[in-house]
């Protein structure tokens, strides 16, 4: 169904006082379904977009359908929200032959959104879930049944694309199969530490006791970041150079950022030495906590740095470009990536209760075990 384009002249009114139903996605947008004078309209509220549209509908059926389309298309290029499952493929010639994506809004809903070709256009799919177990076995069930359709199109490579379609819906059922264990662990909590079981648990669970802390804790096995992260993931742009003779005075956001290591020493005093290494030459003072049992794994001491960004023109001046002028003070590793419009991060390596011994990258001292940067935009001022 092609898009209709939005009304020059809305109806002089406030949409809220005539929505027979509306949607809610955080502070990014909000959609109704309105009603005024015999005539259904469907308006559209997006502060960071452009700002209020209202599209006349035929009757309430198309204003309900349309409704759902725009917010399905809508949640697929937000970056509120949790992304639980995602995949995108398309036909090597430009053109999006499916995508799906799961996801979390808390208050604002559980939504599976999915996208195909409908001639020149896209028609989207929106689906509604009280859960998220049962949200990714439909996006599984939805994968999967694109698979079936999309390696009978003439289109180069139709089997593999067919076969990652597949390999994500076994992903994504996988990682719900995880995180519905870690579930079950986390509702134990108190009889496992009332009965002293850690290490039964852990055993019976094929874990460390170690790693049993960090699922407790739900820094693992949740639904969150269902999809592992990629250790294939480019690592960032080389160093931005901030050149203090362009100093000027910020006229958007201030950006600021914290470092975090994890170094195996025997104490306090070895850990900040060996945090020096790499720190000191970016003039920041460090601040060192003990071992947290669950947070990092045994003989790891926490070292935080704060860093301020100095007021400088910076092109492009982005979430990117910060990470790599920060990861530029660093050796060479095979850093992974999340980024955002106002803050991202990078990691090294992608989880350290996956870093197995022998691993030979260092990052300046082989005490350093696993290091994250994390960088973000304090835009209050604009």
């Amino acid at each position: 169904m092609p898009h209709p384009p939005p009304l020059a002249n809305k109806p002089d009114i406030d949409p809220r006082d005539h929505a027979v139903e509306s949607r809610s996605w955080g502070d990014e947008f909000t959609l109704y379904l309105v009603s005024h004078e015999g005539q259904y309209y469907v308006w559209t509220s997006r502060p960071w977009d452009d700002g209020e549209q209202a599209f006349e509908m035929p009757s309430l059926e198309a204003a309900r359908g349309f409704l759902n389309a725009e917010f399905a298309f809508l949640l697929m290029v937000t970056d509120w929200g949790e992304r639980v499952a995602s995949v995108s493929v398309g036909d090597g010639a430009g053109q999006v032959l499916f995508s799906a994506d799961v996801l979390d809004g808390a208050d604002d809903g559980i939504w599976l959104t999915t996208s195909e070709p409908d001639g020149e256009d896209s028609s989207y799919v929106l689906d509604g879930f009280g859960n998220l177990s049962d949200a990714v076995e439909a996006f599984a069930i939805r994968t999967e049944q694109a698979a079936g359709w999309v390696e009978q199109l003439d289109i180069g490579w139709p089997q593999i694309v067919a076969r990652y379609l597949r390999y994500r819906a076994a992903v994504a059922r996988a990682g719900a199969a995880r995180a519905s264990l870690g579930d079950a662990i986390r509702r134990s909590r108190g009889r496992i530490r009332a009965e002293r079981a850690v290490s039964r648990v852990a055993a019976t669970a094929g874990v460390s006791r170690e790693f049993l802390y960090h699922v407790l804790a739900g820094d693992d096995w949740t639904w969150k970041g269902l999809t592992p992260a990629r250790k294939d993931v480019s690592p960032p742009r080389p160093p931005a150079r901030l050149d203090p003779a362009t100093l000027e005075p910020p006229t958007t956001s201030r950006w600021s950022a914290r470092v975090m290591l994890a170094i195996e020493a025997a104490g306090e005093d070895q850990a900040r030495t060996s945090a020096r290494t790499v720190l000191d030459p970016m003039g920041v003072a460090v601040t060192v906590s003990g071992p947290v049992a669950g947070v990092l794994p045994d003989g790891l001491w926490a070292v935080e740095a704060d860093f301020e960004f100095p007021a400088t023109t910076v092109e492009p001046d982005d979430t990117q470009t910060r990470l790599s002028y920060l990861a530029g003070h660093f050796e060479k590793v095979s850093w992974t990536s999340k980024l955002g419009d106002r803050g991202g991060r990078c990691d090294w390596p992608p989880s350290i209760w996956s870093r197995e011994p022998g691993v030979t990258e260092v990052l300046g001292d082989p005490a350093i075990r696993a290091a994250s940067i994390l960088v973000t935009a304090d835009n209050t001022g604009i």
